[in-house]
């Protein structure tokens, strides 16, 4: 592996004729919920209380429970919950590119 670009906030794309490979961080959210909600409230300066954080936790990890989780299904999740509908906002802007 050469040199790597981010050229995409989901696609990773090496030098040397290697295809795009897509890195979901997410993927993981039903063994390290807590983990990866820590790294999503640091990448978007939200911050949640004790309960929205349970509740982030809690409609994460049945996203989990029905495939594998991305940015866009748990923002959609959160979206559908009345004290997470901001949050949902923040996490769309930062990890879900135009």
């Amino acid at each position: 592996m050469n040199q790597a670009q981010n050229d995409h906030l989901t696609s990773l794309h090496f030098n040397g004729g290697q295809e795009p490979t897509v890195l979901n961080v997410f993927a993981a959210f039903s063994t390290q919920a807590g983990d990866l909600l820590d790294l999503i409230i640091a990448a978007t300066g939200f911050d949640l209380t004790p309960g929205q954080r349970a509740n982030a936790i809690e409609h994460g990890l049945l996203v989990a429970q029905s495939g594998e989780p991305s940015a866009e299904s748990l923002a959609a999740s959160w979206a559908k919950q009345k004290d997470l509908v901001e949050f949902a906002s923040a996490v769309r802007r930062v990890f879900i590119p135009v």
